[in-house]
């Protein structure tokens, strides 16, 4: 399973990255996913790249890694889509044809396609075990913002649609983790928050989790989640939050520790969503059963 994993966490990095690639942390660790290597896998192809047998991306990626002088990961050995089966060799496959234009389908780490990757990991006061943040749109890579706290997206919706939502805000969404809600997207909030007044402008922050079509300044799976005594659930509006993707820190002005905020239950008191509250770990874990999980205790943070 690890070299299964570790194909995967390389595949996906590339512009068919789903976040939900980051919840099987087996073997990993959220500083795992801040490393150089993870960002090698970028393609810079004309046309739909869901198009694109993963087999015959992996020997294009092969060849541009080690012209990269890049250290070379196993290719082929483990299936992705098209129904072949994990684990056996993959057909062989032509070759696809010959990037044409300015860009190269690998970028060295001497000259990468953007200085920061676009799956960023931050620790910090707010965020002990880590946040995810997916960047798309964000003009620099640091912000410095007053949250605005919700319970759930439809509220962000309606609130962006009154006018209560300004530049500079830092849009809170918690008790939406793995324990207390099952971690829905919260696809509706950040698409109320890309109208042009706010687009770039502000940022969100959740225990839950994001779809891939969501851009702007977006960290999501912030660990430990509100339900599980995380810090998300002890903000309060008008605190001071700033974050540096470059330095993978996130950090709320304020003494939060000593609150206590009370945060709803689970809704569900028996049965297989009951049950599944009890049992799952938080997002930086993988949000998977506790006896599944075998990840490594946590490394020292940076």
């Amino acid at each position: 399973m690890m070299d299964l994993n570790w194909n995967s966490r390389t595949l996906t990095q590339g512009w068919q990255r789903g976040i939900n690639a980051f919840f099987w942390g087996l073997g990993f660790t959220a500083d795992d996913f801040t490393k150089a290597q993870v960002g090698i896998a970028t393609p810079l192809l004309e046309g739909n790249l869901c198009n694109v047998h993963a087999h015959e991306l992996a020997q294009h990626l092969k060849h541009g890694c080690a012209a990269a002088g890049l250290i070379g990961f196993p290719f082929g050995v483990s299936s992705v889509s098209d129904n072949l089966t994990q684990g056996h060799a993959a057909p062989d496959l032509p070759d696809l044809p010959e990037t044409q234009g300015e860009y190269s389908l690998i970028a060295p780490l001497t000259a990468p396609f953007k200085p920061y990757a676009d799956l960023q990991v931050c620790f910090g006061n707010l965020a002990p075990d880590g946040i995810l943040f997916k960047v798309s749109s964000l003009a620099e890579p640091r912000f410095r913002g007053l949250a605005i706290c919700f319970e759930n997206a439809k509220a962000v919706a309606d609130a962006a649609a009154a006018g209560h939502i300004l530049p500079g805000h830092v849009v809170i969404i918690r008790g939406r983790g793995p324990v207390a809600a099952g971690m829905p997207e919260v696809l509706v909030a950040s698409a109320a928050l890309s109208v042009p007044a706010l687009y770039g402008k502000v940022a969100l922050l959740s225990d839950a989790r994001i779809s891939g079509v969501s851009s702007g300044a977006v960290g999501v799976h912030c660990s430990p989640e509100a339900a599980a005594g995380g810090p998300i659930g002890s903000l309060i509006d008008g605190d001071v939050i700033t974050f540096d993707l470059l330095a993978g820190t996130i950090k709320v002005h304020r003494d939060i520790a000593a609150r206590t905020v009370a945060m709803p239950l689970p809704k569900y008191a028996y049965g297989y969503l009951a049950d599944f509250a009890a049992t799952v770990t938080q997002a930086h874990d993988g949000c998977v059963p506790r006896w599944v999980c075998t990840r490594p205790a946590t490394r020292a943070r940076r």
